[in-house]
C-alpha cells in the first residue's frame, strides 16, 4: 500500500467535484479510527490557552492533523475552496455544502448541512427572520448588512443545488424565499400530497 503523509491511500480517495458521499465516508471512519472525528462534531467551543493549556495543546493538534488529513485528500479544485480555512469541522462543513449537492432523495440531509453551515457563518437569521428587510432608505447600513448576508446565503444554497433544484430558484433574489421553494417542492411531507 502506498503512503501519502501517512495516510493510507487505501482509505482516503482524492476528493473531486463528483465522488463527495464515498469519500466523506472513508475519511469519516479514517478520523474516527484516528480518534480525531470529536473535532468535526463537537458541538463547543474549543478551549481557551487561558483557561486550559493542555486542553487547548491536545485540541489544536487534533484539528491540525485532521485538517491535514481533509487538506491532503482533496483534489487542486477541492483543496482551493478550503485552503484558507483553520477550523477542521468549518472545512469539513464547507465541502459538504459545497459538494453534497440537493437532488430529489437527499433534501432532508441537504438541508441539515446548508442550515448548520448557514448558522456557523451567522447567515441563519436571513431565512429565520420574521420581518421584512430593511429598506435602504430607512437605514442605509442595515440595508448594506441585509444585503450582504442575503447575497451570502443564496449563493451557498444556489452552488449546493443539483441541475433541478437549482432551476427552481434561478431568478429568485431573496435567500427566504428560495429556501421557502426548495422545502415546499423536497420535504418529504410534500410529496405525499
Amino acid at each position: 500500500m502506498e503512503i501519502k503523509d501517512g495516510l493510507s491511500a487505501a482509505v482516503l480517495e482524492v476528493l473531486d467535484k463528483d465522488n463527495y458521499v464515498v469519500w466523506s465516508a472513508r475519511v469519516k471512519t479514517y478520523l474516527m479510527a484516528q480518534d480525531l472525528w470529536e473535532i468535526i462534531e463537537e458541538t463547543t467551543e474549543p478551549p481557551k490557552q487561558a483557561d486550559d493549556e493542555a486542553a487547548c495543546k491536545a485540541w489544536s493538534k487534533k484539528n491540525s492533523t485532521a485538517l491535514h488529513v481533509l487538506q491532503v485528500s482533496c483534489g487542486s479544485d477541492v483543496l482551493s475552496m478550503i485552503r484558507k480555512i483553520g477550523s477542521a469541522k468549518i472545512a469539513w462543513n464547507t465541502l459538504a455544502v459545497i459538494l453534497q449537492v440537493l437532488k430529489k432523495d437527499n433534501y432532508v440531509d441537504w438541508s441539515v448541512r446548508v442550515k448548520n453551515y448557514l448558522m456557523a457563518h451567522h447567515l441563519w437569521e436571513i431565512i429565520e427572520a420574521t420581518t421584512q428587510p430593511p429598506r435602504q432608505e430607512d437605514d442605509e447600513a442595515a440595508f448594506k448588512d441585509w444585503s450582504k448576508k442575503n447575497s451570502m446565503a443564496l449563493h451557498i444554497i444556489q452552488i449546493s443545488c443539483g441541475p433541478d433544484s437549482f432551476s427552481e430558484i434561478i431568478g429568485i433574489g431573496s435567500t427566504k424565499v428560495a429556501w421557502d421553494r426548495l422545502a415546499k417542492s423536497n420535504h418529504p411531507t410534500s410529496k405525499a400530497r
